[in-house]
This record gives C-alpha cells, sequence and structure tokens, in this order.
C-alpha cells in the first residue's frame, strides 16, 4: 500500500490496480493510466521479473523509482514545474498527469512550429531551474518532458541526483540537445533558440562545463562516423555526430552576444 495520499478512494483504487497487476504476473505495463475523480493519473510501478540481461542494462529498479520519487518531491519542494506526486510507497508512486511528452509534437511535425519553440523554451527553463536548485535529472530526453499547452514539465526521474556537479548539469543539457537533434539533425534556428534559453538561465559554473566537454564529443566524432557506416540510419548515432558541431555554434553565438 502507499505511504502517501491522504485520499481514500484513491488508496483503494491504487490498491485493485495493484492486485490486478499481480495477477497478472506482471503481463501489465509498468506504466498505466487510469482516471480518478475526473483526472487522468498515471501508477508506475518498479519493474521486478526482468531477464537478467535487462536488470544488468537498466540497474536496480527499486533503487531507480527511490529515485524517481525523491526528484518528484525535490521539484515540489522548490516550487519548480514537475506532475504533483499524489501518493508513493515501496515500488510504486502516482502521479498527475502532465500533458503530452514533447516527443509527441515533433512526431510527424505533429505541432506548429511556433508551439514546438514555447515549448522547448519552456521545457529549457524548467531544466535550468532544476540545475540553479542544485539538482540534475540524468536522462531529460524529448520523451522525459511534458507539455499541456502551456508549461512544460519534468518526469521520469529515476536517474535524479541532488546536489549535482556542475558536469552533470551540463550532461543534462546536452542530453536534451542530443535528443533534439535526433529530429532537427542540425543546429537549425528552432534547436539554437531552445539551446540559448538553457545558457542564459543555468548556473555559470554549469555552462563553463558543457564547453568542457566539447573536446570529447570532438574526439569520439572519427569512432562514431565508422559506426555510423555500420548502422546506417540511426538517428542517436547521426544526432551524436552532429552534436558537438551544433553545440560549438550556439556556445560561440552566447559568448558573441556578451553571454560569456
Amino acid at each position: 500500500m502507499p505511504e502517501t495520499g491522504p485520499e481514500t478512494g484513491l488508496d483503494a483504487e491504487i490498491a485493485r490496480r495493484l492486485q490486478a497487476m499481480q495477477q497478472s504476473r506482471g503481463k501489465q505495463a509498468r506504466v498505466t493510466s487510469f482516471t480518478h475523480d475526473g483526472r487522468r493519473l498515471w501508477l508506475k510501478c518498479a519493474e521486478s521479473r526482468l531477464p537478467l540481461v535487462q536488470r544488468l542494462q537498466k540497474g536496480d529498479a527499486a533503487r531507480a523509482l527511490r529515485a524517481d520519487i525523491a526528484g518528484l518531491r525535490f521539484m515540489a519542494r522548490h516550487g519548480l514545474p514537475a506532475p504533483a506526486l499524489l501518493s508513493s510507497g515501496p515500488g510504486v508512486l502516482v502521479i498527475a498527469d502532465a500533458g503530452a511528452p514533447l516527443s509527441v509534437l515533433f512526431s510527424g511535425r505533429a505541432a506548429p512550429e511556433d508551439e514546438q519553440a514555447r515549448a522547448l523554451a519552456s521545457a529549457m527553463r524548467a531544466l535550468a531551474a532544476l540545475h540553479g536548485a542544485g539538482g540534475r535529472h540524468g536522462r531529460p530526453k524529448l520523451r522525459d518532458i511534458c507539455w499541456d499547452g502551456a508549461q512544460a514539465r519534468l518526469i521520469d526521474f529515476e536517474r535524479f541526483r541532488a546536489p549535482a556537479r556542475p558536469r552533470d548539469m551540463a550532461l543534462d543539457w546536452l542530453i536534451f540537445l542530443h535528443s533534439l537533434l535526433e529530429i532537427e539533425r542540425n543546429a537549425t534556428p528552432l534547436f539554437r533558440r531552445a539551446a540559448r534559453v538553457w545558457l542564459r538561465d543555468a548556473p555559470p559554473p554549469a555552462l563553463d562545463a558543457a564547453r568542457r566537454y566539447l573536446p570529447l564529443l570532438r574526439f569520439l566524432r572519427p569512432a562514431l562516423r565508422l559506426l555510423a557506416r555500420l548502422r546506417p540510419g540511426n538517428k542517436e548515432i547521426r544526432a551524436l555526430i552532429a552534436l558537438p558541431g551544433a553545440v560549438k555554434t550556439v556556445l560561440d553565438g552566447h559568448a558573441a552576444t556578451g553571454g560569456g
């Protein structure tokens, strides 16, 4: 049973759904949505029956869920944009719906470009605010940030950490940009505008750390180009190859305008 969640009706609904998941022997999805009192909520459970290879790849599922809960509580404590944590307990959490993942907005160019730009700017402000409060997300890809039409909210804090080092904050930014490059392919105006929001709002030590990542990213490019020949069409590899040039363009532009 959850440890938090003052709503008795919600606690009962969670208990019913957990029981159904246990009876299905893990065949149901680890994350599922349901409606309670007219609100769409999300129930997330720690994966407990993974094959050994997947356990080695993903790590300790219970620990990841605890980090997720800690991240959501951190965001709430600092008044930062994340879904409300409505209930939590060993191996389970329930959050309020926060809208559609940013990845949906870019799926087949599903949203107008002006809305994409607003969503990305809101997401970058949220990420910079998290860093300003001293935390890191750990994997802020487009699918790990939701947009409700007015506000972007960070979700999936399974790699959350606080306090965080400036280099971890910079890595958050680079992961976000890499995810965006899987769609944009290069430093488009949309990409540059989004990246500059974080540069404007993030703690200065994180900006310095971002600059220090550039030599490493350049060093990896020859190996990545070779890997791209073996795996043509792989968006993640292609985006990694494009990342150092795109980041340099943004950093140089930021310095040229007096950003540091």
